[in-house]
């Protein structure tokens, strides 16, 4: 497809066309994507920095000042010929300008956010890659999005704060000055003013109190597309798939939002034709991830690990995969890190795999399977996983079902029946006591990246209806329906304190945004209407 040419599925959001031309060349969209990268860093650093501390104090004095004047609007005054200058009102304007500055800021960065991925998605689809069709990515657009127009909101709440301070401003200097807290029971119909302009400082106070809550309990997202884990925060994953044939690849793919993901199958697809003869892909694969599992768990040295990358790769190659512009080591340890939080039970499921090959090996070959699960033992967030690995150790082809019953979660009960082939057979080593690393084949490293490519990890998910503890029972049965093997294991899920209290917070603090005003016209409205 010509650069020029424009596809006519492609569409831009309004809000964006003036960042970029959906029309422009792939050439001439990269570099733009440079230039809104380069922007957006420099305000991330500036709103994740020094940033965060002026957006929430800067506003402090600013609705304090708003507060004491509607208690007094005579401090700070200067009588003229026939009106009334008010230094106090002065000095909020300037305040609430400057906050403007700021929320400007914010908004702009997630407007950049917005336009930096709508251009990779937009380059990606031209060369063949696009990864709107990959999971979450409807997901990751709807909240940037949502992000941006939040905090457009907070500067509409913001600008029409600055409205209220000046028409008070305005109309205290032409007709009269607001009138006081306890001026208030004082209302006249026949003058106004007085009251009019006080319920407008009242508003705008009430509108910056709103403003700087939803700010601070609630924060707009700050989010650098300029770094390959800029958007990671935008996502938690909406689905993922059952059976994982290449267990660490797969399950850190399901981590990422889609155009890092889109690099990342890029990546492994890379490194997997790079494999030496007699090592599959996959096994490839899962051996490196594993390898900087170890690395990351302290187990395995740099130099360690280099060494046995040097038994999957040429030697030359090593390097290269190590030190990857986006995957090196440091930012596979950051998604290993995501894992952990967001799945636990996967890493324990792999460490008890590799426990069992350095600790019960001879008990492994005396079993025509090996079989263990695990399930998340904390949870806040609503869900459970729940992983199974499954290999089979007998040369021939066999069947086994796995049946799982979680009473009080949804589903309540999950069955899945997998068939391994004679290829897929498990060889384990004759020698009981297994190293880490040795030279040869009989080390774990090894075992363990022929186990993660010839047996089968299931991943499942639960969702519990209530905080409490919940069991889940998961049973393995061969093809006749004899049970060869069960685990129980105990879930407690307790509510997010955290979240809720962020929650409740924020709609505290709107609430009392709203309620200056109402509180501030309440005493004029009981006159007004004959109340006690």
């Amino acid at each position: 497809m010509s650069d020029e040419i424009q596809p006519l599925d492609e569409e831009l959001p309004d809000a964006l066309s003036d960042i970029f031309d959906i029309s422009d060349s792939t050439d001439a969209l990269e570099k733009k994507l440079n230039k809104v990268h380069e922007e957006e860093h420099k305000i991330f650093i500036f709103n994740t920095g020094i940033g965060i501390w002026i957006n929430r104090l800067m506003p402090i004095p600013v609705i304090a000042a708003g507060i004491i004047y509607q208690l007094n609007p005579n401090i700070l005054t200067v009588e003229l010929a026939n009106s009334t200058l008010s230094l106090m009102l002065i000095l909020i304007l300037m305040g609430q300008i400057l906050w403007q500055l700021l929320l400007a800021k914010r908004a702009r960065g997630l407007k950049l956010t917005r336009a930096g991925f709508e251009i990779q998605g937009v380059i990606a689809r031209r060369k063949g890659q696009p990864f709107q069709s990959l999971e979450g990515y409807d997901d990751v657009s709807n909240t940037l999005q949502d992000e941006h127009l939040q905090a457009i909101s907070h500067r509409i709440f913001g600008i029409l704060a600055i409205f209220c301070y000046l028409g008070t401003f305005v109309g205290s200097l032409i007709l009269k000055p607001p009138a006081a807290w306890n001026e208030m029971l004082e209302v006249n119909l026949a003058d106004p003013w007085p009251f009019i302009f006080a319920m407008s400082v009242a508003i705008g106070t009430g509108l910056s109190i709103l403003v700087w809550v939803a700010a601070i309990m609630d924060p707009t997202k700050d989010f650098d597309t300029s770094q390959p884990t800029g958007l990671l925060a935008t996502y938690y994953p909406s689905g993922h798939p059952t059976l994982l044939t290449a267990p660490f690849s797969q399950t850190l793919l399901y981590l990422m939002e889609p155009g890092l993901a889109n690099r990342w199958l890029q990546h492994t697809r890379e490194i997997g034709t790079l494999s030496i003869e007699g090592t599959s892909e996959v096994e490839a694969r899962e051996r490196t991830l594993f390898l900087l599992h170890l690395h990351q768990e302290g187990v395995l040295n740099i130099e360690e690990v280099k060494s046995e990358l040097s038994e999957i790769f040429p030697e030359d190659a090593v390097d290269g995969i190590l030190n990857h512009e986006v995957f090196n080591i440091e930012m596979i340890h950051k998604l290993f890190n995501l894992m952990r939080e967001r799945n636990p039970s996967f890493f324990r499921t792999i460490d008890r795999l590799e426990h069992g090959f350095i600790n019960q090996l001879r008990e492994m070959r005396e079993s025509p399977f090996i079989f263990d699960c695990e399930v998340d033992r904390e949870v806040d967030s609503g869900e459970a996983n729940l992983m199974i690995f499954l290999g089979n150790t007998q040369q021939k082809s066999s069947t086994y079902k796995i049946e799982v019953h979680s009473p009080g979660m949804v589903p309540e009960h999950q069955s899945i029946q997998i068939l391994f082939s004679e290829n897929q057979s498990i060889d384990l080593p004759e020698e009981n006591d297994l190293k880490i690393i040795t030279e040869g084949d009989n080390d774990l490293i090894h075992i363990m990246g022929t186990a993660l490519d010839c047996g089968s990890v299931i991943w499942l998910t639960m969702q519990p209806q209530k905080k409490g503890n919940y069991h889940t029972h998961v049973s393995l049965l061969d093809d006749k329906g004899n049970i060869l093997e069960g685990k129980s294991m105990r879930t407690n899920v307790s509510k997010n304190i955290s979240a809720a209290l962020k929650q409740n917070a924020g709609k505290a603090g709107k609430a009392g945004g709203l309620a200056v005003p109402i509180l501030k016209a309440a005493p004029s409205l009981r006159k007004l209407f004959g109340l006690p």
